[in-house]
């Protein structure tokens, strides 16, 4: 009808992906969607839990004067094509490309006798270099050949896919046309395996150029054509590059395009645009507006009366969520009990749910942080430090908030002790925010979870910002940001009581046997703990005592009797005997302060040599003969406790409690262990260990123990002696399998195993029990092998099955493994599902574990 916009399709085609716009302002999926994706979602469709870069759209149609209707597509009735090569066979499946099987082209019109008709879709096949030049090439859609560069090894062994913008642009030039040329013959080969009709470009152009040719010979003209998508970059090749630029008229009738977006003529019937006269009638109401515009708008018209506090964590387990609770709990009690200048506290939440542009003036941020893996930021807090890495500092500069981290983490670790803390630190100065107090880096070797620590840096906080606030005459301890600052000497400092800590949650463990398969490199070591408790899938610190000889050793050098004891606030008594068992003789003293309670005068020399020297080489010369007879109880207290620790190795238990106790057998717990050389625990105390010797053990609770309940599918990857948690997860879910046999209930695990040749009994026997009882659906076993095939890539050969459990059945995944193989398994996955951050859009859903051998420090 005339005047009127007639029936209409918002798609530009049938089949099409959609583009979420992210917070650093990239776009995951196809940005030619983004407009069209953002509009169906305010209409009310509601994407996939996971978005991924290969989510179908649905088809949004709109009758003449009808509101839009929502069509979802099943992709089961259009398969998407998978991108595959076959002499790169394992380079593309890494990088998980894939496209639909037809271009069935809906955004269109069909003008005839000056009529136009809006609702003409048009469906044909595909050329191949539509897909492999533009769709999936083009630098504003889905940019795949720096990738591709990458990914067939064409860069040189320095050179990241970042470096190729820095290349020569001949060079460049080369590559990339290396990689659009594969590229382009892997989107015609998968397409042809797949059954699914397509024209290569050669064939195509010389039948339009025959074709052309005799229309010219029998009409007097040539046919108009879109030139770019008729010539593929092969230039002089493909016949159809030499006739140059083609014609341009519109013959009619024709198909064409409409002459108004859909999009924009909804918008306009309901007032969301400027109108014909150029008012904006969005702002004259709100009621016809969509909820996110709402939203956005309530959110732009409050105003804070005055700074805010902000408590935010991250963490892959319970410790950083509880601990921001309790902050938040106490600061409520602070604001509730002094003049503070803060008007207002936020819940504890997640640092991903912070929105960096919404700080104020004088705001105050508080961060949790835990570590993942080896010093990394945990998925709850990656996706700020993304942002982070993506503003601009000028973009804070203004805000004049101020942070302050508390690091959780364990100095086991090395280099990476508190990584997430340090690298969440550095991306915040970065963006302009100001740290208000260092860093505080809490150590669970010494106290798991560090609550006395924690309260530690209560009172640093309290001191930094409330000590004195209520006392209005003092203002010469006022900062710059006129919060108070205690005086110098206020805060005296603290005894160290970690080792008291430490001696309180140690058990002692005896050994019950150890298997080492002939030819392996791993050991099970089982081991009576007596009545002592442990979670599913628990981490185990484990303590080598001294000798009996050294122990002696240490007690003459010392002038003591070892029977000396020593009492703690907590009632708790032990022998000196007792305490140097757990004594490192080859680090020195913690700290001197016994030294002043025995009247010993050090000069600074002396001092310094003390606090670097072994204690073995130093005790002697630093005690004064009758020493002990002379010394006060707080004074031996004191000496004592400043004698260094043997530092623990922590590995994962690789047996279920659950398990064990169903055959009587409460009292084992079962470590696997991967043999290296010169290690304190693998090979010094493996290589004699007999039945009966001892062990001194703490346990903590592991990130995964939730998966032994989960009704969902488990995806699991494992390398080495990452078995060990696994195993112990396989042990938990039998014992519950077979107590529910009558019930039929199974949740079906997927295992992925990497393993040296000599420990295959150990990995057999790890998934004997739980593939009896059907709960394994899929088993993928690598040995180490010549061909350097490896156990991450045999996802691949399960694309399918591993898209339905993570994407429609809310598989978890389960990943023990080094730094190295856990990140290639999780690229792995994020070209299978289509993400760009497995971990982040899964969430607690993904679970890792990396094991790290430091030299020094391994077991």
């Amino acid at each position: 009808m005339p005047n009127r916009p007639g029936p209409m399709i918002w798609n530009q085609q049938f089949l099409s992906f959609a583009g979420y716009r992210q917070p650093d302002d990239s776009v995951l999926g196809d940005p030619s969607s983004v407009t069209l994706t953002e509009a169906i979602i305010a209409l009310g469709w509601t994407p996939p839990a996971v978005r991924t870069r290969w989510d179908l759209l649905p088809l949004v149609t709109m009758a003449d004067g009808d509101e839009p209707f929502i069509t979802p597509i099943p992709e089961k009735l259009f398969p998407l094509v998978h991108i595959r090569h076959p002499k790169h066979e394992l380079a593309f499946e890494k990088l998980g490309l894939r496209w639909v099987p037809a271009p069935a082209l809906s955004q269109q019109a069909f003008d005839i006798g000056g009529v136009q008709y809006t609702a003409t879709p048009f469906i044909g096949w595909f050329m191949d270099a539509e897909i492999g030049v533009r769709d999936l090439a083009d630098t504003f859609r889905y940019n795949a050949l720096p990738s591709i560069v990458s990914a067939l090894g064409l860069l040189q062994p320095d050179q990241a896919e970042e470096d190729l913008d820095e290349l020569p642009q001949w060079e460049r030039l080369a590559l990339l046309s290396r990689a659009q040329t594969e590229l382009n013959y892997a989107v015609y080969w998968s397409f042809l395996n797949a059954g699914v009709r397509m024209s290569d470009s050669l064939s195509a152009s010389a039948i339009w150029t025959n074709f052309d040719d005799q229309h010219l010979k029998d009409n007097g003209f040539r046919l108009p054509a879109d030139p770019y998508w008729l010539a593929p970059p092969q230039g002089s090749i493909i016949p159809v590059w030499h006739r140059g630029g083609a014609p341009n008229y519109q013959p009619k009738p024709m198909i064409c395009r409409l002459k108004e977006n859909p999009i924009r003529v909804w918008k306009r019937l309901k007032g969301l645009v400027p109108n014909a006269n150029g008012v904006d009638e969005a702002h004259k109401t709100s009621s016809s507006m969509c909820p996110f515009a709402k939203e956005r708008l309530a959110l732009q018209s409050s105003s804070k009366s005055g700074p805010t506090m902000r408590v935010l964590y991250c963490s892959s387990g319970t410790t950083a969520p509880r601990l921001a609770i309790k902050l938040e709990k106490r600061l409520q009690m602070i604001m509730s009990e002094h003049d503070t200048r803060f008007q207002s506290l936020t819940s504890a939440a997640p640092l991903n749910d912070f929105q960096l542009d919404s700080v104020g003036a004088g705001d105050l941020i508080f961060i949790i942080a835990s570590c993942a893996g080896r010093g990394d930021v945990p998925t709850n807090g990656e996706g700020m430090l993304q942002k982070c890495k993506s503003m601009a500092a000028s973009k804070a500069d203004q805000s004049g908030a101020s942070f302050c981290i508390f690091g959780n983490g364990n100095s086991s670790y090395g280099v990476n002790f508190n990584g997430a803390a340090t690298k969440l630190e550095r991306a915040l100065l970065r963006v302009g925010l100001s740290s208000s107090l260092p860093l505080f880096q809490a150590d669970t070797l010494k106290e798991d979870p560090p609550w006395r620590q924690f309260d530690t840096w209560l009172s640093l906080l309290e001191a930094r910002y409330w000590r004195n606030n209520n006392n209005n005459n003092n203002n010469n301890n006022k900062s710059g940001h006129g919060v108070s600052v205690p005086p110098q000497g206020l805060l005296a400092e603290p005894r160290d009581n970690s080792t008291e800590l430490l001696l309180s949650q140690l058990s002692s463990a005896a050994v019950i046997s150890t298997y080492t398969p002939e030819h392996g490199d791993m050991t099970l070591l089982a081991l009576d703990v007596g009545r002592l408790e442990y979670s599913h899938m628990s981490h185990v610190d484990v303590f080598m005592p001294l000798s009996k000889k050294d122990i002696d050793d240490l007690l003459l050098m010392a002038s003591l009797t070892g029977d000396e004891l020593l009492t703690f606030e907590t009632g708790q008594q032990i022998s000196t005997r007792q305490l140097l068992s757990l004594v490192d003789p080859e680090k020195p003293f913690t700290s001197l302060r016994w030294a002043a309670n025995l009247g010993l005068k050090f000069t600074a020399r002396d001092r310094d040599e003390l606090l670097s020297i072994p204690i073995k080489k130093s005790l002697m010369k630093s005690l004064p003969i009758g020493w002990q007879y002379k010394a006060e109880p707080d004074s031996l207290f004191d000496f004592m406790l400043a004698l260094p620790i043997r530092r623990s190795r922590t590995f994962s238990t690789a047996s279920s409690q659950l398990y064990w106790s169903t055959q009587n057998m409460g009292n084992v717990l079962e470590l696997a262990l991967k043999r290296h050389p010169g290690g304190l625990i693998t090979d010094q105390f493996l290589s004699r260990a007999r039945r009966g010797d001892r062990l001194f053990v703490r346990v903590r609770n592991g990130p995964g123990a939730h998966l032994v309940d989960d009704d969902k599918p488990l995806i699991a990857f494992t390398i080495g002696s990452g078995i060990a948690p696994l195993r112990g997860l396989l042990q938990a879910r039998s014992s519950i399998a077979s107590d529910r046999m009558a019930e039929g209930t199974r949740n079906s695990v997927s295992l992925f195993l990497g393993f040296k040749p000599g420990d295959k009994d150990i990995i057999n026997e790890a998934t004997s029990e739980a593939r009896e009882l059907g709960l394994v659906e899929i088993l993928r076993q690598t040995p180490s092998n010549p061909a350097r095939d490896r156990a991450q890539d045999k996802v691949f050969a399960h694309s399918e099955e591993i898209i339905r459990k993570v994407r429609d059945e809310g598989a978890s995944v389960f990943v023990c493994a080094s730094k190295d193989a856990a990140d290639e398994f999780a690229k792995n996955m994020e070209a299978i599902i289509g993400v760009r951050s497995i971990r982040q859009a899964l969430g607690d859903r993904w679970v890792e574990e990396v094991y790290v051998y430091t030299e020094g420090v391994a077991g």
